[in-house]
């Protein structure tokens, strides 16, 4: 038989906790995000209140953005009341609202941004694991509305997630009525912002026109439907995720800082729904911190040239990215294609010895080379990082570096030699792979090997030769 449903502010909160695991307990320090609204207030007084039963230690901070002046200044001080009539710890900052000026055009994203980079720089500096904030249900029904509106995706149509990293939302079940009967019932008082009526903002005009539009005239628990909505679409997502992340690893064929090399082959059997978030994710590794700027239409793209059957095409997203089809290869990176066929380090490293081992970091390799004797097992050989050469064709002052302009390659089993860059065609190697690539230059300054790829047939083990020498390179 099922729990029924604990009602109330601290029973929703309990059960927040139970089904999300949001305090680890042990003494855990929780930063309550305190503005000086009902929302903030009902929060950090039920965490407060729960804060024994929960062992967690509470901080409550509070950001003065100064943009209402004498009124931004009163909600600090009344924090700060009631912080000191609690008990609780503050933390307090203040922004220039010229900082504010920023090329978004939004004010209120401008704020968003603000406050969080205060919150984590808050956390950071009192060593808390948990950041809270007091959204609730409503909430979530206006941002709803408010991103189905703006055209989202599926995910940003999920609304607020209850746990997102070391946010929480405890009272997200919670309605904004339910919060103000909690302070009614603890004779708590809260600051009401002026500017939460000003219907200039789209959220504004959704709280006060759209909703009580719709619950008059459509359904009277619209909030309630939204918010359960909500959560369905976050239990699809999570699912969805889930396989992604399967799909993704299994595609992955080499990964290293600034690039990502994905199989389009497997990427092409997956339905529609599971592309879209591979792809999204392999953008959000390459892109890193500047994950946030990376929009649908990037990922519609990047589908686009996966799912063609042509190679060399090409699409930019956000911070210098390119995402590149080359032959079976989706190839992300943070050099544009067309300069990453250049050497990446036009420097030359020697190799002063037929035997020993040479570490070159430039090129993310290990060379290992040994005298060995001559086999029929050489002439078998497939592993492509292990090569087999002719010693006193080879030389004893050989070098590595990265392809030039104009280099000529006689590939093992070839009729002749032939440019280099058409043997890394031919081959289907990567545009932004074949600057980086090792090549092996004899004592005469001939090609010896495309490490990792080809040896030269110039210096292949024939009956006639004497001395062998083995050559295997290993990644860093």
């Amino acid at each position: 038989m099922k729990n029924k449903p604990r009602r109330g502010i601290i029973g929703k909160i309990i059960s927040a906790r139970e089904k999300y695991s949001f305090f680890s307990g042990d003494g855990e320090k929780v930063l309550v995000a305190v503005s000086g609204g009902a929302d903030s207030v009902c929060l950090l007084h039920a965490l407060h209140t729960l804060s024994e039963q929960f062992d967690i230690k509470i901080i409550a901070a509070h950001l003065n953005h100064g943009v209402r002046g004498a009124e931004s200044d009163a909600d600090e001080q009344f924090v700060r009341k009631l912080t000191t009539d609690i008990g609780t710890p503050l933390i307090v900052g203040k922004l220039d609202p010229c900082e504010l000026e920023t090329a978004s055009g939004s004010l209120e994203a401008d704020l968003r941004e603000a406050r969080y980079k205060f919150l984590f720089g808050a956390a950071a500096r009192s060593g808390a694991e948990k950041i809270a904030l007091g959204h609730t249900s409503d909430d979530q029904a206006e941002t709803v509305l408010f991103r189905i509106i703006r055209g989202a995706s599926p995910d940003g149509a999920s609304g607020i997630k209850p746990v997102n990293g070391r946010l929480v939302r405890p009272i997200l079940s919670a309605s904004r009525t339910e919060v103000e009967e909690y302070c009614a019932s603890n004779n708590l008082t809260y600051r009401t912002d002026s500017s939460n009526a000003d219907i200039r903002y789209t959220r504004n005009r959704i709280r006060h026109k759209l909703i009580p539009l719709l619950e008059s005239e459509f359904n009277p628990r619209v909030k309630k439907a939204l918010s359960g909505f909500a959560d369905m679409l976050v239990e699809d997502i999570e699912l969805l995720d889930s396989l992604a992340s399967f799909s993704f690893a299994d595609s992955i064929l080499s990964r290293d800082a600034g690039s990502l090399i994905l199989d389009s082959r497997a990427l092409e059997d997956l339905p529609r729904p599971l592309l879209k978030r591979v792809l999204r994710n392999a953008a959000l590794e390459v892109l890193g911190e500047d994950g946030g700027r990376l929009a649908s239409i990037h990922v519609e793209s990047m589908i686009a040239i996966c799912t063609s059957g042509a190679t060399g095409k090409t699409v930019e997203i956000p911070c210098g990215i390119t995402a590149a089809k080359e032959y079976e290869r989706l190839v992300l990176s943070k050099s544009a294609p067309d300069d990453t066929e250049t050497c990446g380090d036009p420097r030359s490293f020697p190799i002063t010895s037929t035997e020993g081992t040479f570490v070159i970091p430039e090129y993310g390799i290990t060379l290992v080379l040994e005298a060995v004797a001559p086999s029929e097992d050489i002439n078998t050989n497939t592993n492509m990082m292990i090569g087999y050469f002719d010693s006193d064709k080879l030389g004893a002052h050989m070098s590595v570096r990265c392809r030039k302009s104009g280099d000529l390659f006689h590939p093992l089993g070839a009729p002749g030699e032939r440019k280099l860059s058409d043997f890394f065609i031919d081959s289907h190697i990567p545009r932004n792979v074949r600057g980086k690539t090792p090549l092996l230059i004899s004592e005469r300054g001939v090609i010896a090997w495309v490490v990792g790829y080809r040896i030269s047939d110039d210096f292949k083990i024939t009956d006639s030769t004497k001395n062998v020498i083995k050559i295997t390179a290993k990644r860093l």
